[in-house]
């Protein structure tokens, strides 16, 4: 019996961790949606900063089955005149998705822009193991990464 308590307090834990992290997420998902409801307008400081970048999303696992994957984002930043894109990616197939985001850094190589990842999930592994593969130089092609979940 005594060996069972150190599994209950640790499954117990582990309950409370989840539960946290998901009240967390919420208040987050909240914040966010508060946020992207304004009407934000870039001034032309921002505008300049970004005309030589395109916002390049990535989704994560099981993004074939939420056909809106950053949707609402997308729609924002392309609003506000923002470059941007999403990378098609599959949770069958990660080489696929590599492939697609080596397509996107070319293009973007070729038109002398940056691209600012963000990813989600498989989609920001996806790109971490990408970028393990290529030379300095050809990472300098990416401006900044932001990785969710």
């Amino acid at each position: 019996m005594s060996g069972k308590k150190p599994d209950m307090i640790q499954a117990l834990l582990a309950l409370i961790f989840l539960t946290s992290s998901f009240v967390i997420a919420a208040d987050q998902t909240d914040t966010y949606n508060k946020f992207y409801a304004q009407d934000v307008i870039l001034d032309s400081r921002d505008m300049d900063s970004l005309s030589d970048a395109e916002i390049v999303f990535i989704p994560g696992i099981v993004s074939e089955v939420f056909k809106n994957n950053f949707g609402e984002q997308i729609y924002h930043y392309r609003k506000m005149g923002v470059s941007v894109s999403l990378i098609p990616s599959s949770s069958i197939d990660v080489k696929f998705t590599i492939e697609r985001i080596e397509k996107k850094i070319s293009t973007l190589a070729a038109k002398n822009k940056k691209a600012i990842f963000v990813t989600h999930s498989l989609g920001g592994l996806a790109l971490l193991d990408w970028m393990m593969k290529q030379d300095l130089e050809r990472l300098q092609t990416i401006r900044s990464i932001v990785f969710l979940q």
